[in-house]
């Protein structure tokens, strides 16, 4: 199986809808443990939603990693890209079948976007900001990903980590138009 990725990281004005992502951590000890029986199975874990804060894979669901605090969907290939300023990037992948996967088609090509964070409005501005699209069954052939600078207000840096079939991990940053700048590996 052959894989190949292109990064394109562009910047460019617009607005629109994002989805704001849960942050709820809860590590205190169970209330009562002593009326637990060691013998008997245990009972399978809540789902835990994609975009849901981790503080380690123990936190997330099944076919879930922890990355950058954030539960996100993992697979046979998965591109995951964070922030720490307020703005609003967006991570779009382009699959070797031609379609884009992005905030407005969050499911094509066999990917899903499934953590869209916003920047900004919808989302409390301080913290590490987490977009991740992942392909559970990756069809072999050409991948191209791209950061775009949806809110176009500051410039940001950014980690693009790319992990199962293929891992890399790239850095870089994003400014306001008419930035644009492209990486390819």
């Amino acid at each position: 199986m052959r894989w190949g990725i292109r990064l394109v990281v562009v910047a460019a004005l617009g607005s629109g809808g994002c989805v704001d992502r849960a942050l709820h951590i809860d590590r205190s000890p169970s209330q009562d443990t002593d009326d637990e029986d060691p013998d008997e199975p245990d009972e399978p874990d809540e789902p835990v939603d994609p975009g849901s804060g981790c503080l380690d894979e123990e936190d997330c669901g099944d076919d879930q990693v922890c990355f950058e605090g954030t539960c996100v969907g993992s697979g046979e290939l998965r591109f995951s890209l964070s922030w720490d300023v307020r703005t609003d990037l967006d991570l779009h992948v382009l699959t070797p079948s031609g379609e884009e996967v992005d905030f407005e088609t969050p499911m094509a090509g066999g990917g899903e976007l499934d953590v869209d964070d916003c920047a900004g409005p919808c989302q409390d501005p301080g913290g590490t900001h987490v977009e991740n699209v992942v392909f559970r069954n990756a069809p072999s052939g050409h991948y191209e990903a791209w950061v775009h600078n949806f809110a176009g207000e500051r410039t940001a840096s950014f980690r693009i980590e790319i992990a199962g079939a293929f891992n890399d991990e790239h850095t870089g940053s994003v400014g306001p138009p008419p930035t644009d700048r492209s990486v390819t590996f």
